[in-house]
């Protein structure tokens, strides 16, 4: 059997009171930092929470909270716009799969120019991205490990799962166009 060998360029904290670490890394990272999740989230102890441990570390928290069930590419735009003009230089995500890759594609965007349409369809991106921290609400998120992101093309209706430092089409697979 030959020699298997991967990396990982991921950074994972788990335990107890984890997110209480979070201003800690945050702070290494930048300054401004743009926290996307769902409105019921929002409502949540656990945002308010994130909020307050930002702070403590001298960081501002906009939360965007926008984000519903079957939000599609032109989600990741609204929101990208927004975190350009406040110049955000970090980007958490909380929530599921769909919520994190949202946020993993906006944290593309905020080194990016143009639209999330222009790399769905063949724009090559620059290979950066601002910081991105993850804050997974399932046990199932499969991106979290990987660049790659999952999204709707708002364009086409077509689920497409991105990487979110290169995005260029490389093959089509079963309904999904591949990214990487």
């Amino acid at each position: 059997m030959s020699i298997f060998s991967f990396t990982i360029p991921t950074r994972i904290e788990y335990g107890i009171d984890a997110t209480a670490r979070l201003g800690h890394f945050t702070s290494s990272l930048g300054d401004r930092v743009i926290v996307i999740t769902e409105n019921v989230l929002s409502q949540s102890q656990a945002v308010q929470h994130i909020e307050s441990v930002l702070k403590g570390k001298g960081i501002e928290a906009l939360v965007y909270d926008g984000v519903f069930p079957n939000a599609e590419s032109n989600t990741v735009d609204e929101i990208a716009q927004l975190a350009r003009k406040s110049r955000v230089n970090v980007v958490v995500g909380i929530g599921g799969t769909r919520i994190c890759s949202i946020a993993k594609l906006v944290s593309f965007l905020c080194k990016n120019e143009g639209e999330m349409a222009d790399y769905m369809h063949g724009k090559e991106g620059n290979g950066k991205r601002v910081p991105y921290i993850e804050i997974p609400t399932t046990f199932r998120e499969v991106y979290a490990l990987t660049d790659s992101a999952f999204i709707t093309d708002a364009f086409d209706q077509v689920n497409k799962v991105l990487s979110s430092t290169r995005t260029s089409v490389r093959r089509p697979f079963n309904e999904r166009t591949l990214l990487t």
